[in-house]
């Protein structure tokens, strides 16, 4: 009963995240439900290295800078599925396509200081850090 209802106020503090909702409409994106996401996310961190709080590149296959939002588009195929994580263990995981992501790119990266784009097969990841460096990295 205590997880319950600790669940049910985490929902409630995500329902009241202005940003995070301004993000969900813009997308069109869903949050996961708690277990969910949890599960997805700890996947996510067990496939691909993190480090001091940032990815570690050096393990990746393939590793690139962005300079500019539209070139990831010539990297990733738009219609890519993906999962959104942020570095506040309190935001949930959100599922969208990549190109509404893009779109949208102010409003999720408001959400929070750092942000992650993570493939659905866990493959491809891009990293918006908080000093402006966005870095994609292809595990194989």
């Amino acid at each position: 009963m205590k997880k319950k209802n600790e669940i049910t106020s985490i929902q409630k503090v995500w329902a009241n995240n202005v940003l995070l909702q301004e993000c969900i409409e813009a997308t069109g994106g869903r949050t996961l439900n708690y277990n969910y996401g949890n599960k997805v996310m700890d996947e996510i961190q067990e496939k691909i290295p993190f480090r001091l709080g940032r990815v570690d590149f050096s393990k990746f296959k393939f590793k690139t800078n962005i300079n500019t939002i539209d070139s990831i588009s010539k990297l990733i195929e738009n219609s890519t599925e993906i999962y959104v994580m942020w570095d506040n263990a309190n935001l949930p995981c959100l599922k969208s396509e990549l190109k509404d992501i893009i779109k949208f790119i102010d409003e999720v990266i408001a959400v929070s200081f750092d942000t992650w784009i993570v493939s659905s097969d866990y493959n491809t990841i891009i990293e918006f850090y908080h000093e402006g460096e966005i870095t994609l990295g292809i595990l194989s």
